[in-house]
């Protein structure tokens, strides 16, 4: 293998050229490669899947980058939506600054004081029910200082739990959509 040798380039990003051309933001560019496009933001088009790390949890197979810490810092990791193996640490100052639980839409209220006639209505109401005890657990584990105070692996059991509902959740509304159009 023939070695290569690295060359500085002046700026990382058309952005850092714009933003600060008097400062000079050195890159390093391995010399086969100089023409490489610069670098661009991008935002993201779908739900990022994540959890907690748990403290001394096995990090075989989730891929940690060499600045991160996360028994210190108790970020998250990541997979891939589309290929569960693909795992990721995710550092926590990062995850709090650009990350946020998925919001689901509100669907329409069934009036719940008549008996509900079909399997369709029943599921319908099943689902709001547990619509309510998901966001209700997404408050708690948000907003509430209580959450804080509780130890790791009560964290770690609730963010699992959540995990649960949120399958549940696919599962009834999967089933609804599945008999909405028989009943219609």
């Amino acid at each position: 293998m023939a070695k290569v040798q690295a060359k500085k380039v002046e700026a990382a990003t058309k952005e850092d050229l714009k933003v600060a051309p008097e400062k000079k933001v050195e890159a390093v560019q391995l010399e086969e490669k100089q023409n490489l496009p610069f670098f661009e933001k991008f935002t993201r088009k779908g739900i990022s899947e994540m959890r907690p790390y748990v403290l001394g949890e096995d990090l075989i197979g989730v891929s940690v980058s060499k600045e991160d810490n996360p028994e210190k810092d108790m970020g998250m990791i990541a997979r891939n939506p589309k290929n569960h193996e693909d795992q990721w640490y995710v550092a926590k100052a990062y995850f709090d600054e650009n990350l946020q639980p998925e919001v689901q839409p509100n669907l329409p209220e069934l009036e719940t004081t008549k008996t509900p006639e079909t399997v369709h209505d029943k599921l319908v109401i099943q689902k709001q029910g547990l619509e309510d005890e998901i966001k209700g657990l997404k408050n708690f584990m948000d907003k509430n200082p209580t959450y804080k105070k509780l130890d790791q692996v009560q964290r770690s059991l609730m963010f699992q739990q959540l995990n649960y509902m949120n399958q549940y959740l696919t599962c009834l509304t999967r089933r609804e959509e599945i008999l909405r159009p028989l009943e219609e």
